[in-house]
């Protein structure tokens, strides 16, 4: 944890987390010196080290180097620099590259179960090269820290640290260009950001422009980190306000200062520079989780898409299963891109997510955890996420998500959904969306979307229209039935990239009649099942129906196999009965 500047004013001691903007600029180009260099050993052999370096690729440094960055606030050791790779115990630090090396490496090149490229004792020695490297520059900014600060006037503000900005418009809109000691060093952003970060700023109103300064640099060094890699992935504009629109969700869980949708609270990455704009802790840490216990005072709704790092995603995924548990209500989004996943080299299956949390699927049971309301996994190549610098670039993903909804009883009284809240939701993810009179994001700018097809597009999975929330006399709103049930199959034999359909968690009709039969009329058949259970029950005997049927009876899309496939429940089995 790195420790913030404390001024004494009239009498009163305040202290001001603030980053002046000589640090973040000298951070910055203390970040390209050290690609540089690894470029330079990637490339010659004139020592041991160098040569153990042209054993490693560039995406694979990318990678470690981001996973400490989300990791390292879950650690109880101390750190030189946020950004930097800098645990002040050399020996984790060390330990912790080597690792990832040779753990990248391994699921790079043979898969999870093959042999490293290279020798592992040389991708031990570029784990050590890499280690002392990031160690020293991060000793470099902590001390060049240090001086500046010591030489800061008594009385800080933008004027006297010499920070202003300026209007800058061009053929593309407007942007605002906030610049220090006469241009020396300087950030631009959209105007929209600009507005979105001065009315979000809670801090001393004289050091608006050095806060901003701190935040745009700091995400704009981590995307120089992050470059040519899939870790920097986000939710877009889009998605966030259908989540709000369809879930009610006011809080994200893993965001930033500068992609924040509307008023939403949010757990940022760096609450050293973000704190200003209303950013909480990283969710999940031990020592301070402001998160949680926002949540947990009235309840909430929030959406979570984990860092791109198993251990970090496991983390939230135990913290969320653990808030379930009390009593106010609780409703949780979550997206998981297949990289919060260890070690997943195949198309996700139900079992995996215990993967997660060892709550999150019952093995022995076949029987996922009670909060699950609805999960899907969403192919690669169909979906997007927003990535760079916030101005709407999208990125396709390579790999593939998994959709999760998961709600305590309490939640699912209070955020409802049905089949329109999911199909909207996904849709604003796809690759096709094109947003009819949604002006919450600003303009999108699509890579490469042709020739394939938005999710929303296949019109083979028989989708039933989707009916409003049920009102329950004496317990007021609650979701739909199928609110309860919905899903995709979990294809055990399916792999990464393959288009999948989606089914119900549970196949619940015990017959062998095939899928073209069973799409004729699925509300049909649903009011029959109704009708059997309700028909010879009186008043008397009310307590009697089975009210866990019915929830199970959800109005998921059936599936669409040929007629000379037998059907497969959600766990890729064949065979019949109300649980496969």
């Amino acid at each position: 944890m790195t420790e913030g500047i404390s001024k004494k004013r009239g009498g009163i001691d305040r202290c001001m987390s603030i980053e002046i903007p000589a640090v973040s600029d000298f951070r910055q180009k203390k970040v390209t010196e050290m690609f540089h260099r690894i470029s330079v050993a990637q490339s010659t052999s004139s020592s041991s080290s160098q040569n153990a370096m042209m054993a490693v690729d560039d995406y694979t440094v990318r990678t470690a180097i981001y996973k400490w960055i989300v990791r390292a606030p879950y650690e109880s050791h101390l750190v030189l620099d946020p950004v930097i790779p800098s645990w002040t115990d050399s020996e984790k630090l060390v330990a912790f590259f080597q690792r990832q090396l040779i753990s990248e490496s391994r699921r790079s090149t043979c898969g999870v179960t093959g042999s490293p490229s290279g020798n592992i004792e040389l991708l031990k020695e570029a784990g050590s090269f890499i280690a002392d490297l990031c160690y020293s520059l991060a000793k470099d900014v902590s001390n060049f820290k240090k001086d500046e600060e010591e030489q800061l006037p008594e009385e800080l503000s933008d004027d006297s640290l010499n920070v202003h900005a300026r209007k800058l418009v061009d053929r593309d809109g407007s942007n605002i260009v906030i610049d220090s000691k006469g241009g020396l060093a300087e950030v631009h952003i959209s105007e929209e950001t600009f507005i979105k970060l001065r009315d979000r700023y809670c801090g001393e109103p004289s050091l608006l422009l050095t806060s901003m300064f701190a935040v745009v640099k700091r995400y704009e060094t981590k995307r120089i980190i992050t470059m040519g890699t899939n870790m920097d992935s986000r939710l877009s504009q889009f998605t966030l306000s259908a989540l709000a629109r369809e879930m009610n969700v006011n809080m994200e869980l893993c965001s930033d200062s500068l992609s924040v949708f509307g008023n939403n609270s949010f757990c940022g990455l760096f609450p050293d520079v973000e704190s200003h704009f209303g950013a909480l802790r990283p969710f999940g840490c031990v020592d301070n989780n402001d998160g949680e216990t926002h949540l947990l005072k009235q309840g909430g709704s929030a959406v979570i898409m984990p860092p791109l790092e198993s251990n970090t995603a496991s983390i939230y995924m135990k913290r969320v299963l653990n808030m379930l548990d009390r009593g106010v209500p609780l409703s949780f989004v979550v997206i998981l891109p297949f990289e919060c996943f260890r070690d997943l080299n195949s198309a996700l299956r139900f079992e995996d997510l215990n993967l997660l949390d060892p709550r999150m699927y019952d093995s022995q049971s076949n029987t996922p955890s009670r909060f699950i309301c609805y999960v899907e996994s969403i192919p690669a190549g169909q979906h997007m996420y927003d990535c760079g610098d916030g101005t709407g670039q999208c990125s396709m993903s390579q790999t593939g998500s998994c959709l999760l909804l998961l709600q305590n009883e309490s939640g699912k009284l209070h955020f409802s959904f049905n089949d329109a809240s999911i199909a909207s939701i996904k849709q604003s993810m796809s690759v096709n969306f094109l947003p009819a009179n949604d002006t919450t994001a600003s303009h999108t700018s699509i890579a490469d979307p042709v020739g394939l097809q938005s999710f929303m597009g296949d019109n083979s999975s028989g989708s039933v229209p989707s009916t409003p929330p049920n009102t329950n006399s004496g317990v007021g709103p609650v979701s739909a039935p199928y609110g309860m049930a919905l899903g995709n199959v979990f294809n055990n034999e399916a792999k990464i990239g393959t288009t999948r359909r989606r089914q119900r968690l549970f196949e619940l009709v015990d017959d062998d009649d095939n899928d073209y039969a069973q799409n004729v009329d699925v509300v049909s058949g649903m009011l029959n099942n109704l009708d059997i259970m309700f028909q010879n029950n009186s008043s008397q005997d009310v307590d009697n129906v089975d009210i866990e049927a019915i929830s199970l009876m959800g109005f998921g899309n059936p599936s669409t196999a040929r007629g000379d496939h037998p059907t497969t429940n959600s766990l890729g089995k064949t065979g019949g009965g109300r649980f496969g």
